[in-house]
């Protein structure tokens, strides 16, 4: 229905939060909503923490046959993710080590 988010609730046209159902939208940007943009960021990049805090992380950026940038923020600043002609670029703060699978 060309939402461009996940619903903070599966009802469209209402709710049932009160026991009977009520006809009005919920938020398309919710707290619930957030969830499939870090999955899909995650997994793009095949992000990992391997260490408590952030201290040593892993990405294995996915081949597609598109380009990206994504950034994931973490405790220690943001790792990002760049992929331009089938070249990948990774930036991380200096505190980081960031192992490539």
């Amino acid at each position: 229905r060309g939402a461009r988010s996940t619903f903070e609730e599966w009802y469209q046209n209402g709710s049932w939060r009160s026991g009977s159902f009520s006809g009005f939208l919920r938020s398309h940007s919710h707290a619930w909503s957030a969830y499939p943009a870090k999955f899909l960021i995650w997994n793009l990049i095949g992000f990992e923490i391997a260490e408590p805090g952030c201290r040593r992380v892993r990405v294995n950026p996915k081949e597609t046959p598109f380009d990206y940038s994504v950034v994931c923020p973490t405790p220690l600043g943001d790792v990002r993710v760049v992929r331009r002609n089938g070249e990948v670029r990774v930036e991380a703060p200096d505190l980081m080590r960031v192992e490539r699978a």
